[in-house]
C-alpha cells in the first residue's frame, strides 16, 4: 500500500463555468442575432448585432438616446460575463483533490541497514507522582 492509504486524488470540474457561461453568453448572442437577422430582412439595418459582445452597443448607439445605449450596453456586458464564464470554466487549472478525507500515513524511516526505524513514546512517571 502506498503512503495515501484509500485516497484517491480526481480533477476539480467546472462543469458549472461551462454551463452558465454557455447559457449566459450564448442566450445573450443568440438573441443578438436573431435580432439582427430579423432587422435586416426588414431593411432596417442589425448587422452590427452579429458582432458578439460589441454588437449590440455599436447597433444601440446609432440610436442616439441615453437609455437605448445603456440597454446596448448591459447587453453587450451580458455577453461578455457570459463568455468570460465560458472560457474560465474551459482553460481553469484542474488542480486534483480528495475524495475522501482519509488521513495521510507517512513511510516509515529506514536506516543504513535497511531495517524500519520505530519509534515509541513512553509515558515516565516522575518519582514524586509515584509516592502519591
Amino acid at each position: 500500500t502506498h503512503a495515501w492509504g484509500s485516497r484517491s486524488l480526481r480533477p476539480v470540474s467546472h462543469k458549472g463555468l461551462v454551463i452558465t457561461g454557455a447559457a449566459v453568453g450564448g442566450g445573450a448572442y443568440a438573441l443578438a442575432a436573431m435580432t439582427g437577422v430579423a432587422l435586416m430582412d426588414s431593411g432596417g439595418g442589425g448587422l452590427e448585432l452579429l458582432i458578439p459582445v460589441a454588437g449590440p452597443y455599436l447597433y444601440m448607439r446609432q440610436a442616439g438616446s441615453p437609455p437605448a445605449s445603456m440597454f446596448g450596453m448591459l447587453w453587450s456586458m451580458a455577453q461578455a460575463a457570459g463568455f468570460t464564464l465560458l472560457i474560465v470554466g474551459l482553460t481553469a487549472d484542474q488542480a486534483p483533490v480528495a475524495v475522501n478525507d482519509a488521513t495521510y500515513v507517512p513511510p516509515l524511516p529506514v536506516d543504513a541497514s535497511g531495517a524500519e526505524v520505530r519509534t515509541v513514546e513512553l509515558e515516565v512517571e516522575s518519582a514524586a507522582e509515584g509516592a502519591n
